[in-house]
């Protein structure tokens, strides 16, 4: 799948992920185009105008992701209404469906399991089947905020979709059953903004109080955990209802609602649903009863293909809905892997810039390009320590931050010693560069060859050059002639001395633009770093790009206020003066 990383401002990450995967998102709007004509009826204009009922109740209950939204559609070129479309395609698909639609809409078939090991520690996972033809429009999206309190997210979701199935750096992940029932609220918040939310969340708990406080406008089942607890959410436009682990510690779930929700209107959907959730329980029970689940066999668990074609897993497409499995994740949420990747990433870059300093200090005079290379290993350097060190501040485990606060320490002295010997290399060429200049000028006679004089008579100052002519002319002076074949070759000795000397300036004004540009990088780095800081003070504080042009044009009328009120001020001391005196 494709991987895209997004920083920064909601916006910003938006426009990232739209920008990244422009072909992907097309390609998600063209699927669901045809498959809300088959399920629902609806041409993508209605199913625009449907989508333009959320965007004023997702300003008010979730203004970042309305923001990241506009970006991502902004990144992909396309409508905003389009990206709305595709984030609200679960009330469109399961909760606006026909009757009597073109062809079956059994196109899900999701199994989802959370499992408690017997150390405490949370196991999350899923098979998520859907229509083969979406596959090629899947990705996986990894975001982060720098300056804010948001955990880091890795997910894998459909192109122009900012919520679905993953796990963030607080060890919260997140997977999803569809669930098929009439009705649906627009002022709450869309199941796959849900996620998201989820995803936004430092704890299960956390999410689930979120969800209840804002509800969910469709249907579907989340499947919430954390390292040491999980929590399966019925949701409907009605209300949200719990289901907790079981007394082995186990919780499976499919399509289909297990709970009493009075009200909500459930039609039989999926009959392979209840089947699936049968296998799928009774695969977890005796794998528990023989004391043998852990992170590798419960992966093996979806891998079954009893029953096929209404299995957990559907690795063939005979279906005739075709129906298939599209990927399984995954989740040790307990062992999450993000800090420990930032670490192995920041370890070997640590241990390849030493190697390569070592390596130039060992040479008489490092060139132009192994500095630049060197100089542009830093900076991806200082980029990882940045990643790092922001992980670490959201490790939940004082332990475990503790230990990686210490290895950003060490990193940074590590690159303070970096730089400095990048520096010292520096310094060396550029003083060895200046004494072969002041030697140059400081030597230079009148029949040098230089890029001033190319074709002087160079034979005095370069007797060893490998251009020099085989028999050099016998002269008592510069106007002395010789042979034409020793004209000719004093006259080619020359030139080659000419591009000698000018492919040496070349290479120093090479260098001299390559210190530069590594300049000009860097400040780019603390530019954009900077930018991101203020964003995010900006955002802190509520401060979107609709308010700030609201007071600049406040300010603007209040500017034309003040003067009229003191031409007002002086034509009335005037009127006072004139009558009165």
């Amino acid at each position: 799948m494709l991987e895209v990383r997004c920083s920064g401002t909601p916006y910003e990450i938006g426009h990232q992920h739209g920008a990244a995967a422009k072909e992907k998102v097309n390609g998600s709007i063209s699927f669901y185009e045809d498959l809300f004509q088959e399920a629902c009826s609806m041409n993508w204009e209605a199913v625009r105008q449907e989508a333009q009922k959320y965007i004023e109740p997702l300003r008010n209950i979730s203004p970042s992701h309305i923001e990241e939204i506009q970006g991502l559609a902004d990144g992909a070129g396309v409508d905003l209404l389009d990206i709305i479309a595709l984030n609200v395609r679960t009330e469109i698909t399961f909760s606006l469906y026909t009757d009597d639609p073109t062809t079956p809409i059994q196109t899900d078939g999701c199994t989802g399991v959370a499992y408690r090991q017997p150390d405490g520690q949370m196991l999350l996972a899923q098979n998520w089947d859907w229509q083969p033809k979406q596959a090629p429009n899947l990705l996986i999206c990894h975001i982060s905020q720098p300056g804010t309190d948001m955990p880091n997210i890795s997910m894998v979701t459909e192109a122009g979709v900012i919520g679905k199935i993953g796990i963030n750096s607080a060890g919260v992940g997140t997977v999803l059953n569809a669930i098929r029932a009439r009705g649906v609220d627009n002022t709450k918040l869309p199941i796959h903004l849900a996620l998201r939310t989820a995803l936004e969340s430092r704890s299960a708990r956390e999410a689930a109080n979120k969800l209840y406080k804002m509800g969910t406008a469709g249907s579907g089942h989340i499947l919430v955990s954390d390292p040491r607890e999980a929590l399966g959410l019925e949701c409907t436009s009605i209300g949200i209802k719990e289901i907790s682990l079981d007394n082995n510690g186990a919780l499976v779930h499919t399509n289909h609602l297990l709970l009493e929700h009075p009200g909500v209107d459930e039609p039989g959907w999926l009959p392979d649903s209840k089947v699936r959730f049968a296998r799928m329980s009774e695969l977890v029970q005796d794998k528990i009863a023989s004391a043998n689940i852990n992170h590798n066999s419960l992966f093996e668990l979806f891998k079954d293909e009893q029953g096929y074609p209404a299995s957990i897993n559907r690795n063939v497409t005979a279906h005739r809905d075709g129906t298939t499995t599209l990927f399984n994740i995954n989740m040790d949420l307990a062992k999450r892997k993000a800090l420990n990747i930032a670490y192995n990433s920041a370890l070997r870059q640590s241990k390849s810039l030493a190697a390569e300093l070592q390596n130039l200090n060992t040479k008489p005079q490092a060139s132009p390009s192994e500095i630049g290379n060197v100089s542009a290993s830093i900076a991806t350097f200082t980029k990882t320590l940045d990643d790092y060190q922001s992980l670490a501040r959201q490790e939940i485990v004082p332990k475990k931050q503790e230990e990686a606060f210490a290895r950003v320490k060490r990193f940074r002295e590590n690159l303070s010693d970096f730089r400095g010997q990048i520096d010292s290399l520096k310094k060396a060429r550029e003083d060895a560069q200046h004494q072969a200049n002041r030697t140059e000028l400081l030597g230079r006679r009148p029949y040098n060859a230089t890029p001033e004089n190319p074709y002087a008579n160079a034979t005095t100052t370069n007797t060893h050059s490998t251009f020099q002519p085989r028999h050099p002319p016998q002269s008592n002076g510069p106007l002395t002639t010789g042979s034409p074949d020793e004209m000719r070759e004093a006259h080619a000795f020359r030139e080659q001395n000419f591009f000698s000397n000018t492919n040496q300036a070349l290479d120093d004004y090479i260098a001299r633009g390559q210190a530069v540009l590594g300049d000009l990088g860097q400040q780019r780095e603390m530019l954009k770093s900077t930018q991101k800081r203020l964003y995010s003070v900006a955002n802190t504080l509520g401060v979107s790009g609709d308010t700030i042009r609201m007071v600049e044009r406040r300010a603007k009328e209040d500017k034309w206020i003040f003067a009229a009120g003191v031409v007002i001020f002086f034509l009335f001391c005037w009127l006072v003066l004139h009558f009165l005196r």
